[in-house]
């Protein structure tokens, strides 16, 4: 405030509602004590004589710094019109006060303050914690707040796809990963209020990724959560069995003898030829177990030979 009886007053009302109150005459001299201080609070005039930054451009630059979204301003103005609030607003401003101050409104509007400020050391308490148990997690967890920008980005699932999370909080989807139109899509569906489960290839990398709108009443309540986890080996693992499963088809379709894939007993795979010997349909056969097709005084030393790994002969039941 460049006015010094403004200056003294507002002083003494911040203090007498509990405030410890630095208190200075422009702009500079404000960023100058923010950045040693750290001001929970900045209270700011928006026309400043001397022809320097006014309060709006206070404002501007506090939410521009790093932790400036957590401050609360509020700007104490004679401009009092709807259009004028919107111009504060706009700026980055919290709420606004008309000049002259009353001491009962503003006892209000510090109240509301003092609310707003709880309520954001809340949210940052919790996003620090989850950012310490995320951060040791093989995974991402993304939120993307109401604006459809990235308000969080954690986990060391990031390194794999090359990204920090410096590089992405503040940034759209679009903007941070460029190269992955599918996750645009999926983000904006649970921005509508769809949950999803996707896969989505970032260049080798095989994500396996939860899309899902945000809680109400949580910290990007009105955006996005995104969780994803790097599932590249098990793909690679489930191929190889695919393609092992392939390479004994057409081995056992090609065998004389019958060959059966046996689970805790019963008979999970088999080939045509098995099928043919016993006198069963492919299908029906491998619903069955052991007990079903061999002959009772057989089935105790069958069952002995399969858990040991050796051959032996055996009768199987005539099919009544």
């Amino acid at each position: 405030e460049d006015d010094s009886t403004t200056r003294h007053l507002l002083t003494e009302l911040l203090t007498v509602n509990g405030h410890e109150v630095t208190a200075v005459a422009d702009v500079p001299s404000a960023l100058a004590a923010h950045t040693v201080t750290r001001f929970p609070l900045i209270v700011t005039d928006w026309l400043i004589a001397g022809g320097g930054p006014d309060g709006l451009d206070l404002c501007r630059t506090i939410r521009g710094q790093p932790g400036g979204a957590d401050v609360f301003l509020l700007v104490v103005t004679v401009r009092d019109t709807p259009q004028d609030l919107e111009i504060v607003l706009d700026a980055g401003a919290d709420d606004y006060i008309a000049k002259p101050v009353d001491p009962a409104t503003l006892r209000i509007r510090l109240r509301v303050a003092r609310e707003r400020i709880t309520l954001r050391r809340e949210r940052a308490e919790a996003l620090g914690a989850l950012r310490t148990v995320i951060g040791h997690a093989p995974l991402i967890l993304m939120m993307v707040d109401s604006d459809g920008r990235l308000a969080l980005a954690e986990g060391k699932g990031l390194a794999t796809i090359g990204r920090t999370p410096e590089h992405l909080v503040g940034k759209t989807p679009q903007e941070a990963f460029p190269e992955l139109p599918d996750l645009h899509t999926y983000v904006e569906s649970a921005l509508k209020g769809q949950t999803c489960l996707a896969e989505i290839l970032a260049g080798d990398v095989v994500l396996e990724s939860w899309f899902a709108p945000a809680p109400e009443g949580s910290i990007t309540s009105g955006g996005a959560i995104i969780v994803c986890s790097d599932v590249t080996e098990r793909r690679q693992i489930e191929q190889e069995i695919r393609e092992g499963d392939e390479r004994f088809r057409r081995f056992s379709d090609a065998a004389f003898e019958g060959i059966a894939v046996l689970h805790r007993g019963r008979i999970i795979d088999c080939n045509d030829q098995l099928a043919a010997i016993l006198g069963f349909p492919p299908e029906e056969l491998k619903t069955l177990a052991l007990s079903d097709i061999m002959h009772p005084d057989d089935l105790e030393s069958v069952l002995e030979f399969v858990r040991v790994a050796q051959i032996g002969r055996a009768s199987c039941r005539e099919r009544v």
